[in-house]
This record gives C-alpha cells, structure tokens and sequence, in this order.
C-alpha cells in the first residue's frame, strides 16, 4: 500500500507540501493514518490528546489536522475553537465514530473541510486530506499577499495614500486636483511615487492589490474631501463664481 502511494505522489499531480496532524487517542487508527498518508512532500505527526497538540508551535506552511470527535477529556468541537481562538487556522478534517448530526453541523459551520465516520477508505482520506492542503495553501497565499500589499502601503506619505485611494476609485489627475486642493503637476508627482513604491506599471494592476486588502486603512490618513463641498464652500466665499 505504501508503494502505490508513492507511485501515487510521483505520477500524478504533485501534491501540495504540507504538514498533517493526526489527533487521536486510538494509537491503532492513528498509525494507520500516519502510514496510509504518508509522502516524501508530506510531514506526519501523530498526537494521543488535543492538550498535546495544543503545546505544539503550528508550522509554518499549509497545515491540516485530522481530528476524532471524542477525548477523554474535551472533544473535537471544543479543539477546534480554541485553534480558532488562538488565530492559528488549520484547515480541520474530523475523522470519527460519532455519527451525530448535530456534531456534524456544528463542525462544518466552524470551517471543517469534511467530516468522516470511521472506517472511511483511505482513498477517501488521502482525498479529502489533500483538498485540506490546498485550501491551507491559498489561505495562507492570499495572507501573504496582504501582507505584502500592507508592507509597501505602509511606506507611502499620507499625502500619496490619498493620492493613491483617488487613483483606485477611478478620479482623474484634475479631480484628484481639485479635491486635495494641489496642482495637477503635485497629484501627478505623488502618482508616480506611489506607482514607484507600490511596484505596479498600471492603475489596474494598483486596483489589483489594493483588492486583496478591502480593510486597509492606515491610521495616519484622512478621507479626501468631496470635490462638490469644496466648490461649494468656495462659491459661498467668492459670488462671481456665480455670475455664470
């Protein structure tokens, strides 16, 4: 069994490189996991009790756990929130006797990747555990990326975050202008900076990155003022404009 699945890892698809937690009291269906999952790209280690698991520092790279519903002390559900709590978020497959369908419900709702009753084949498993790798891997994907796009935003002046907020809602130069109360040839400079700093060649590559972080917004910033407001108040304090 252990060569078709290596004969498995090199002739398919590669899988994801990744880390597998098997979390549960029974040593026999634990080793059987660890033996039935194991890969060259994969790490497998198993645990005889979630207080276990929970002393370990969660790797680094995508990680899914394998978890039985029952403990002597706790359970599976009880685990899965304080791994949530902690804002380590591996990706959960419960592997289980219990067959409650509220247990089932619950996990799921939490984020569970699947939920199997044993026995489950080890086709079944090795399935689902590899869909676990690669949802961990675009999670932490996409985390990185934010990460990345927070790094670079970070080190634009408030002025260009402003700049760049306006640039992304689609204004043009002369609005942007208008709205920041500055020549076009300053809006223009602080453009290019941005542009520069961001490292994107075009604005939609810029509205690209500043997707992947719809919370971001750097304290030191303030909203640009409506462009509308701004002529107004000026039409209060200069008539001739009126005269039009």
């Amino acid at each position: 069994m252990v060569r078709e699945r290596l004969a498995q890892c090199f002739l398919s698809t590669p899988p994801v490189v990744g880390t597998v937690w098997i979390c549960d009291e029974n040593s026999v269906a634990r080793d059987q996991a660890c033996v039935a999952l194991a890969m060259p790209c994969r790490t497998i280690r198993g645990f005889a009790s979630a207080e276990q698991l929970l002393q370990c520092r969660v790797p680094d790279g995508p990680l899914c756990l394998i978890l039985e519903m029952f403990f002597n002390v706790g359970n599976g559900l009880q685990l899965q929130e304080r791994l949530a709590s902690k804002h380590s978020r591996p990706e959960i497959v419960f592997l289980t006797t219990c067959r409650d369908v509220q247990a089932v419900v619950r996990a799921m709702q939490a984020g569970a990747v699947d939920y199997l009753v044993k026995p489950a084949s080890m086709d079944t498993l090795t399935h689902v555990v590899q869909r676990a790798l690669d949802r961990s891997a675009k999670r932490q994907s996409v985390t990185h990326a934010r990460e990345r796009v927070q790094r670079l935003v970070d080190t634009l002046t408030r002025r260009e975050y402003q700049v760049m907020e306006a640039v992304v809602a689609g204004r043009l130069n002369k609005q942007i202008a208008q709205a920041l109360m500055i020549s076009d040839v300053t809006v223009k400079m602080h453009r290019g900076n941005l542009m520069r700093k961001m490292g994107v060649k075009s604005v939609a590559q810029l509205v690209t990155m500043i997707d992947l972080v719809p919370d971001l917004k750097p304290a030191t910033t303030s909203p640009i003022p409506d462009t509308r407001t701004h002529h107004a108040r000026n039409n209060r304090k200069n008539p001739v404009f009126n005269e039009s």
